[in-house]
């Protein structure tokens, strides 16, 4: 059986609220590893990590707030950030016989790449089958913090949904969205900027939200709409709300069908299935995956798996 508190996940400010108190309420242990999130913290933070400098650890790292959390684990997941190989080398100093985990959460490049990391003894993890195999790291699905699949009255207010940030793609979702609107259906796309100052000069764009009023939209529709820049990369967030909140996909992923979730039925490939089918597809009835499936993607089974 496992046991979760065997590891800590120390988070940099990437992880939105509610999947910290998801987590927390899985007594899964997770902690901020910066002493602050203002503004002026991160600045110094970013000059540190931009001359690979440790000379503020002291200003930056709160040691004993860690230490304090860490004292009962054996084990610490780090989620990879711009800031990566800075962070993990002030854990190796001050945690030198601990197991140390950095999981990729992002396509390997976006943030660091594995041959930037030079602390020492570091277990590099990823969510890509094809990042896995490109840079030889170890493989472990993505998560969701649910355990199961959620149950609610179904109220559809409308097709097909997209939250998400630019990352070059918004031409090509615009594209689709012309696509599905001349098809008859009815859909709400929200894009925002890749980072927060950008929406004070592309007032094109959606405004940023909580991610509970997110979810909120996802369970008043149908079907949610999944678009990568590179279609090979691993399982977005998307593919994990489509799964735990019961929702049709439409994506152009051409990885989708390795994956043991993959239905017909639930999953509309782009390029692939005829679109004029799309209308159909998306409201007819979602077929219900096996249970067993889904908990596969929960967090508690992703951090079993480490220990596979």
């Amino acid at each position: 059986m496992l046991d979760i508190n065997k590891y800590i996940i120390l988070y940099n400010n990437n992880i939105n609220t509610w999947m910290q108190q998801q987590l927390v309420d899985m007594s899964i242990q997770c902690l901020c590893i910066n002493r602050s999130s203002r503004f002026i913290d991160r600045q110094v933070k970013k000059i540190a990590a931009f001359f690979h400098s440790i000379a503020f650890n002291n200003y930056i790292y709160n040691k004993n707030n860690i230490e304090k959390y860490i004292a009962n684990h054996r084990g610490i997941i780090v989620f990879d950030t711009i800031y990566s190989n800075l962070d993990l080398t002030w854990l190796r100093i001050h945690f030198p016989t601990l197991r140390i985990i950095l999981w990729f959460w992002n396509p390997v490049g976006n943030t660091v790449l594995p041959q930037d990391i030079t602390a020492r003894d570091i277990e590099l993890w990823t969510y890509s089958i094809t990042d896995s195999e490109k840079y030889g790291l170890h493989y472990n699905t993505p998560f969701y913090p649910l355990q199961n699949a959620v149950s609610y009255d179904e109220v559809n207010e409308y097709d097909v949904i997209f939250w998400g940030r630019n990352k070059h793609r918004k031409e090509l979702i615009a594209c689709y969205d012309r696509q599905f609107k001349k098809i008859g259906l009815d859909t709400r796309i929200h894009i925002t900027p890749d980072r927060w100052f950008q929406s004070f000069y592309q007032r094109n764009m959606s405004r940023y939200v909580p991610y509970d009023k997110i979810i909120a939209d996802i369970m008043r529709s149908r079907s949610i709409l999944d678009i990568y820049t590179n279609p090979m990369a691993g399982l977005s967030l998307r593919t994990m709300e489509a799964l735990f909140y019961k929702k049709k996909l439409i994506t152009n992923s051409i990885e989708i069908k390795k994956y043991d979730f993959y239905s017909k039925a639930n999953v509309f490939i782009l390029g692939e299935d005829n679109i004029q089918y799309l209308a159909d597809f998306v409201k007819s009835p979602y077929i219900d995956v096996d249970p067993r499936i889904v908990c596969k993607y929960s967090a508690t089974s992703w951090l079993k798996r480490f220990d596979a």
